[in-house]
Parts: structure tokens; C-alpha cells; sequence
């Protein structure tokens, strides 16, 4: 899924920049310092700066996932050794039909999944995804849907993603048995600590990345 996002980030910070004189970041939950760096970039490496910040992110995300999980060395949900095939097919005098559900590429996955569960990585990564659209991907058309919360005003991209995506994320890493409900929570508290912590420390170092090379 990283690339679809990374593709979303590219084309909505484009589209979004693309009238500089309609950006107004007062009000908003946007970054101001970064949203004013964006204009100062070429119109047609914007989408590619911010692109490549939100790539940052999930490698940090990623990192200090691997690092809980590594440390806390907490074990999954045991799946039944029957599948779930066999539990919903279950009949009324406990007879189990024992077809299996397989799961193409389920080895692949196996292979490359951590055996540990603390912190979700999905979860950590969904809540990534989430904080970075509301920092850091304007949203400045006149004609975009908001909605006011006090002093600012938050699109309604960004309400769906937290409400809609970011649940259903967790919902799915526990329904499944990838996770505990703990682990999700933990896994979106780490990211919303990266993001107090680390982000701000990682933009300041993308911005001096940028100068150097003269993006700006």
C-alpha cells in the first residue's frame, strides 16, 4: 500500500500547491513552516519533496516499530490450527468440515511478517499515515470540503482517514488474529510520539537536504 500513498502524497500536494496565491495556512492543522517551504520549491518537485518526506516517515515508523517489537518480544494470537474455514463451517453437532482457507503469497508473507506483536506495525503506520495527510498535505482548493473545529479547519480527507481508515486498520490486525487490541494501541502511540518527537527533527533535516541541493 506504501506505494499508493506515496503516490496520493505526490498528485494531492501538487494539485493542492497549485494556486499560490489561494494558500492560507493559518487556520489549518498544517505545518505552516513546511506548507511555506513547499511554495518556495519548483512547482513540479513539490509533489517529490513531500513524497519524499512521507517516505522518511515510514522508515522511521518502521525502525522504531522493529525496535519495540525486538524489545518487548510479545507472541501473537495463536490462529486454531483449523482455520477459520473450519470454524464457520462448523454444523450443529460440533462436526468440522476441514477445508482450509489458504492465503496467496501466505508463505511469502509468513517469511517477511515478525513473529512479535508489540507494537502493530500496521496500526503504527495507518496513524503515520493520518497525522502526515493532516500536517503536512494541504488542502487549499476553495472548493474542498472542511469542517471547523474551534480555530481551524480540518478537511474532511483527513476526518475520513481518521475515523474510517484508522479503525478499520485496527479492527482488521485484531479481527484477524495478527494482534492483540494492545498492540494496535500501542502501535498508534508510538506514532503519535514520533510525530511530537522525531518528525519535526526529520523536516528540519529534509529542509537543509533541500538547500544543498539547491531545490530551494
Amino acid at each position: 500500500m506504501v506505494p499508493l500513498w506515496l503516490g496520493l502524497v505526490n498528485v494531492l500536494t501538487r494539485t493542492g500547491l497549485s494556486d499560490n496565491a489561494a494558500v492560507k495556512f493559518s487556520g489549518t492543522a498544517i505545518n505552516e513552516q513546511w506548507g511555506k517551504l513547499l511554495l518556495t520549491i519548483d512547482s513540479s518537485k513539490r509533489g517529490h519533496v513531500n513524497m519524499t518526506f512521507y517516505l522518511a516517515t515510514v522508515l522511521v515508523t518502521l525502525l522504531f516499530t522493529e525496535l519495540g517489537k525486538a524489545s518487548f518480544a510479545t507472541t501473537r494470537p495463536k490462529i486454531p490450527t483449523t482455520g477459520y474455514a473450519t470454524i464457520m463451517n462448523a454444523d450443529d453437532d460440533d462436526n468440522v468440515n476441514p477445508i482450509k482457507w489458504k492465503r496467496r503469497f501466505g508463505s511469502l508473507v509468513a517469511s517477511l511478517k515478525s513473529k512479535h506483536s508489540f507494537p502493530s506495525g500496521d496500526s503504527s503506520q495507518a496513524m503515520n499515515l493520518c497525522l502526515f495527510f493532516l500536517r503536512y498535505v494541504p488542502t487549499t482548493s476553495a472548493s474542498a470540503a472542511v469542517v471547523t473545529f474551534g480555530s481551524h479547519a480540518i478537511p474532511v480527507r483527513d476526518i475520513a482517514l481518521f475515523s474510517l481508515f484508522l479503525p478499520g486498520v485496527v479492527f482488521a490486525r485484531v479481527f484477524y488474529l495478527c494482534h492483540w487490541i494492545e498492540d494496535c494501541i500501542g502501535g498508534v502511540s508510538l506514532s503519535l510520539l514520533i510525530h511530537w518527537l522525531i518528525i519535526p527533527i526529520l523536516r528540519q533535516n529534509i529542509v537543509d537536504l533541500a538547500r544543498s541541493l539547491n531545490l530551494i
